[in-house]
């Protein structure tokens, strides 16, 4: 009777239902995510299904020492697919997060000159300046704190002076218009002093054309932020890049952009710098290379550069290849050949320009580099340990119109596909010169005119 009872305890007999419940939740969630080919993933359900049935006969067994072996090992069994539950549902949140969002933000700034102003309700009953274009949202915003005049102004220029010369009392200025005045007028708007920051939603208009990724030839644009703002922060593009991508053939054209190329700016009727375009939108960014290169451009992606740190701390640094011996304003030494760089050290490096005489081109080639070191790394086996922490901060870093369906039938595709892509890169070529644009249409400033748009456009022909 002894044995019988010892043989029957409940404790096994949970187990095994524990057994079959989280190994069916772990094959549901990787069917829900949609990342495995379907005989991948049979194969990964024969192999689970064959571990379950051996732990559930060794905790069927009579004998005591054969049971309780057999429960340690569920127990081992069990812990690791808690822990794959976890891997998955954070995958699953980040491929969400990751996709659609049709909102971005504007953040504005309130800067005055007088110092009887210190923060907003100073300004109750007093005339604020604003770009004519402005967001009629951010007017209204500010209208629901104090009572206020707004006075429109054509352009930066006028806006600067108009404070400056006190003929109002505050402007109202988006955050990146404010940095384009702090580049051209530093020594002007040394006294301005910010009082107040809000934020608001801007609507993305979509410009883009969903299309089958894993079957048709498609574009991708990449745009390169350098801000300590969100992710979704409207702002100048830094890094301009253009992703060709034929998945029949295997082939990805990398086109890169310096940020000062002087192109046509369609929704405006007149021209400024692929960086400053992007002030307006990405969409508006979208729109202008499509202009530029006779394309149409299927998808958007967003990256964050400051805030890739917290990525490359979280993969323990990133190797990167650099063309040239230099420090970086910074006061960080690279060599000539691989160096492996922390956040701080990786950020210094595509950042840096004052070390080189052909400034932009380096900076460009230097960014694609530390991008092509980031897919390398997160490729690696390693990056399970710390695998939670890198999808939270890529969160952070990364913004796209691509959905869930789409990237996980990419991946899929890609997985069941093991042939070499042939990827080949092309740099928009120009002269240098100094032209007025829209941003800033007061003032002459350093631009590359684009002088190999034609190649470019024969070369994306040829890939797709």
């Amino acid at each position: 009777m002894k044995n019988t009872a010892r043989n029957n305890i409940p404790f096994f007999n949970y187990l095994i239902i524990a057994l079959v419940i989280i190994t069916c939740i772990v094959l549901g969630l990787i069917k829900f995510i949609n990342i495995l080919p379907g005989e991948y993933f049979g194969v990964l359900s024969i192999f689970l299904l064959i571990i379950m049935s051996i732990l559930i006969f060794l905790l069927l067994n009579k004998a005591i020492k054969i049971k309780v072996m057999g429960g340690i090992f569920s127990l081992i069994y069990i812990v690791g697919l808690v822990l794959g539950i976890v891997y998955e549902l954070n995958t699953i949140n980040f491929l969400k997060r990751l996709g659609y969002n049709n909102f971005q933000t504007e953040n504005y700034k309130i800067i005055v000159i007088n110092d009887d102003y210190n923060n907003i309700n100073d300004l109750n009953n007093k005339v604020i300046g604003s770009l004519a274009n402005s967001e009629k949202r951010a007017h209204n915003k500010l209208e629901n704190k104090i009572i206020v005049k707004f006075l429109d102004f054509d352009n930066l220029n006028l806006l600067e002076e108009a404070l400056r010369e006190e003929k109002v009392d505050a402007i109202l200025i988006e955050d990146n218009f404010w940095a384009v005045l702090i580049d051209e007028q530093k020594e002007l708007v040394q006294n301005f002093r910010v009082i107040y920051e809000f934020s608001i939603e801007k609507e993305i208009k979509e410009v883009t054309k969903d299309i089958d990724i894993t079957k048709d030839s498609f574009n991708i644009y990449i745009a390169g932020m350098d801000s300590n703002n969100s992710i979704k922060s409207v702002s100048r593009h830094d890094v301009n890049i253009l992703l060709s991508v034929n998945p029949k053939e295997k082939k990805i054209l990398i086109t890169t952009f310096p940020k000062d190329y002087w192109i046509d700016f369609p929704t405006k009727k007149s021209k400024d710098t692929i960086n400053e375009i992007g002030m307006y939108g990405i969409e508006e960014s979208v729109l202008a290379l499509e202009n530029l290169l006779d394309i149409k451009i299927n998808y958007y992606l967003k990256v964050n550069f400051n805030s890739m740190i917290e990525v490359i701390d979280t993969l323990n640094g990133i190797k990167i290849y650099s063309n040239y011996d230099f420090i970086s304003k910074d006061g960080y030494h690279f060599v000539k050949g691989y160096n492996t760089l922390n956040g701080d050290e990786a950020l210094s490096f595509v950042r840096e320009i004052e070390a080189f005489d052909n400034q932009d081109e380096i900076r460009v080639n230097n960014q694609v580099k530390m991008l092509k070191a980031l897919i390398r790394r997160v490729m690696e086996p390693s990056i399970l340990v710390n695998y939670n922490n890198l999808i939270k901060n890529l969160e952070n870093s990364l913004m796209t119109n691509l959905d869930h369906e789409n990237i996980s039938n990419f991946i899929k595709t890609q997985i069941n596909n093991k042939e070499t892509w042939k990827i080949e890169a092309i740099i928009g070529e120009g002269v240098e010169d100094y032209q007025k644009c829209y941003s800033f249409p007061t003032k002459d400033k350093k631009v590359t005119i684009p002088n190999n748009i034609e190649v470019i456009k024969a070369k994306i022909k040829e890939v797709m």
